[in-house]
């Protein structure tokens, strides 16, 4: 078998907004393209997905009448609620009340998202771990014309670096970026506050659910980037997205679709 090259980076230090962010904060978006939607589950499946932006409503009894407050899960530990009536607060859909039919068309676009973002970065680390790397595209900022396509080439050496995905494949990251932008048509920037801490604050936060998801596949796209891992797999049996943070070959989510499969196709059931 042919050894492959020591690949290493070149150190390139890219600033980003998201940080250190681990892949667990990106866990309801894939729960969310994982669900199966029925009429009875799809508010709680909407509500859930907001991640950090989840708001209930909170209606309380006053001296002065009835008053509502719409408020982040996040800032009611430790609130006596016992005598409000708390609700979760649903988020509108591309501008509109949610409904089961918007649901379903939100859902279709977070999957083609992270379908998206999946099978490019594998093709992506596929290709480092074949020993072959890519020259970056070029373009000419006066005129925005592309002087150069990106070219694959073999590493002659071991010495040879790969510079990182954001030199190499920075437009692969912008055409994700680009069909964020189609797909929920919204920016995928937003105004607000970053806190010490690291906690985004928004003007709208928790009102749109197609603003916040698409920032949500921003931060999956830059951390992914960031990463240079091809984080996102999609399970050979059960067909549903999981993390998987290293490059080892991982082809199922739980040892159960494993089995499964195996048995389906007539091979023996493995325990690992």
């Amino acid at each position: 078998m042919k050894k492959k090259p020591n690949i290493t980076r070149s150190g390139w230090e890219i600033p980003s907004s998201w940080g250190n962010v681990p892949m667990t904060q990106f866990e309801p978006l894939l729960s969310f393209a994982n669900e199966g939607l029925q009429e009875s589950n799809w508010r709680d499946t909407l509500w859930h997905v907001m991640g950090k932006e989840r708001l209930y409503l909170i209606t309380r009894l006053t001296s002065e009448g009835t008053v509502k407050q719409r408020t982040l899960v996040s800032e009611i530990a430790g609130e006596d609620l016992r005598t409000c009536d708390v609700k979760p607060e649903l988020p509108k859909i591309f501008g509109h009340e949610p409904t089961f039919e918007l649901v379903k068309d939100l859902q279709t676009s977070v999957r083609k998202i992270i379908e998206v973002l999946a099978t490019k970065t594998t093709l992506i680390a596929q290709r480092q771990l074949k020993g072959r790397g890519m020259s970056p595209r070029l373009v000419d900022l006066r005129t925005g014309i592309i002087v150069q396509e990106a070219r694959e080439y073999e590493l002659d050496s071991q010495e040879d670096k790969l510079p990182c995905w954001w030199f190499t494949h920075d437009y692969v990251y912008q055409e994700i970026i680009d069909m964020i932008k189609r797909e929920f048509n919204t920016p995928t920037w937003r105004r607000g506050f970053v806190y010490p801490d690291g906690f985004h604050w928004f003007e709208d936060i928790g009102e749109e659910a197609s603003t916040t998801l698409a920032w949500m596949l921003t931060g999956l796209a830059e951390v992914v980037f960031l990463n240079e891992l091809p984080a996102i797999r999609r399970c050979l049996w059960c067909e549903r997205y999981f993390f998987h943070s290293t490059l080892r070959q991982k082809k199922f989510c739980s040892t159960t679709c494993h089995n499964t499969w195996h048995n389906k196709i007539g091979g023996a059931p493995r325990t690992t």
